[in-house]
């Protein structure tokens, strides 16, 4: 996966998580939310390199 690509994730999936309506569906909530952990994991360790 390229850096553009994983950063643009982020982003969406940062969007998503702000959206006050997030929590109206708790199971989408804590997909998004565990989603977007793994994503940032993963940009951290790539640009840590």
């Amino acid at each position: 996966m390229d850096l553009a690509s994983l950063r643009a994730q982020v982003a969406e999936l940062e969007e998503a998580a702000a959206r006050p309506d997030l929590w109206d569906d708790q199971e989408k909530a804590q997909r998004v939310t565990s989603q977007l952990s793994h994503k940032q994991g993963e940009l951290r360790r790539v640009v840590g390199l």
